[in-house]
């Protein structure tokens, strides 16, 4: 199908770059729900929340590439429709942080505010640089973002030693990640 040809099924650009983020956010959140149904710990429920948006949008490299830049080019009832969407995602985080957070009796690393939008900025621009392809299968990639996350989000169990810091080796392999 040509580009003008996708005109036929849409009235404008701003409704198709619509149709694409409202699908993405009804999608991820519905699956995170599903997920969800019958988890008691904030753990578990943390894990989940990762592991649905990663596998999400490792399978859907392209729509993320949009949801992550085309919020902007959204106004009026589209945009007001998909700010709701993110702001009910946000909120679904953020009450998973905040329980693990009163369960685990963690320090205030960061407001919840923030904790909560560097999660999604830690799994949302897996599209820029993951190869599905690679060394590290997306299972991996969750667990291995969720470990992150989680250990930054319930700080350190001890204090960061002084001294100088060594730059980490250079012979890691790196065949997950892209070219730029």
């Amino acid at each position: 199908m040509s580009l003008s040809g996708l005109y036929y099924y849409f009235r404008s650009k701003e409704e198709l770059l619509f149709m694409i983020q409202d699908r993405c956010f009804r999608t991820v959140m519905q699956g995170l729900k599903e997920r969800l149904d019958g988890l008691d710990s904030p753990e578990l429920r943390l894990r989940a929340l990762v592991y649905n948006h990663v596998h999400f949008f490792a399978q859907n490299m392209a729509a993320m590439r949009i949801t992550a830049h085309e919020f902007d080019s959204l106004q009026g009832q589209y945009e007001d429709r998909i700010q709701y969407l993110r702001r009910q995602y946000s909120e679904m985080c953020t009450e998973i942080l905040r329980d693990l957070r009163r369960l685990r009796g963690a320090g205030e690393v960061a407001p919840l505010s923030v904790s909560t939008y560097a999660l999604f900025g830690m799994i949302n621009w897996i599209y820029t640089w993951y190869r599905a392809d690679g060394d590290v299968s997306v299972d991996r990639l969750a667990e291995h973002l969720y470990q992150l996350f989680l250990s930054g989000f319930m700080g350190y169990s001890e204090r960061p030693r002084r001294g100088r810091w060594t730059a980490p080796d250079r012979r890691e392999t790196r065949t997950n990640l892209r070219a730029t």
